[in-house]
């Protein structure tokens, strides 16, 4: 676009390019333009485009490098509980999906998530809570999976607009209503 525009103005200039150069003053000037854009779009088009991971990409080889770990599992955390059944696949679904159902990510995924965001969008205020938060949901019946998405829609994990603008501390980032009747 921007390449385009400099065209119609170099060719808007064309018939005007005799009587600019006639004066030593003009002619400086419009030389030391023309080079000044010529530079400017030869960098362009030998600029590189910007490698970017997916948000979705698989990053689990790497160290996670943060100020707060991950805290380590212990064989009761990690020994499967009494009520839950093994998910080997997510569950077939009739339509949006439901909220109430075993978990689909493991509580390691759901921490990591809350502490590294996704796609680079920082630690969430909950991230400290997760082992909590996981089992409260689990606990009502509901997928852990869906709660993170939903935050994640919301608010992105607490990390952007209404939740950490007003340090809301809900999944939804939803206010009180208002009484404005005086």
């Amino acid at each position: 676009m921007a390449i385009g525009l400099l065209w119609l103005a170099g060719l808007l200039a064309l018939p005007r390019l005799p009587r600019l150069l006639h004066r030593e003053q003009h002619r400086v000037g419009l030389l030391a333009l023309i080079g000044t854009t010529a530079v400017v779009l030869l960098l362009i088009a030998q600029a590189k485009p910007a490698t970017v991971t997916p948000a979705y990409a698989d990053t689990s080889s790497t160290p996670l490098d943060r100020e707060h770990p991950v805290p380590a599992t212990t064989a009761a955390d990690t020994a499967a509980p009494v009520a839950a059944a093994p998910v080997a696949a997510p569950l077939a679904q009739n339509g949006s999906p439901t909220m109430v159902s075993p978990p689909r990510i493991s509580r390691e995924l759901f921490a990591r998530l809350l502490w590294d965001g996704i796609g680079g969008g920082g630690t969430s205020p909950a991230a400290p809570h997760a082992d909590e938060l996981y089992d409260i949901i689990v606990g009502y019946g509901l997928d852990p999976a869906i709660a993170l998405a939903f935050f994640a829609q919301e608010s992105q994990f607490c990390t952007t607009g209404m939740c950490i603008s007003y340090d809301m501390k809900n999944w939804g980032g939803q206010r009180a209503a208002v009484n404005r009747t005086g």
